[in-house]
């Protein structure tokens, strides 16, 4: 998936942080992290 699709579908509630990074079998709190380096401000709400 493109970082543009995994941004749309976490913004539209089609997908969640946990199952993005259960697909990736990596940390919620990396994928977090990973959000910010790229210039977009993370709410975790």
């Amino acid at each position: 998936m493109l970082v543009n699709e995994i941004i749309h579908k976490i913004m539209m509630k089609e997908m969640t942080i946990k199952e993005l990074a259960e697909l990736y079998r990596i940390s919620a709190r990396t994928i977090q992290m990973k959000i910010k380096k790229l210039g977009y401000e993370w709410d975790s709400k």
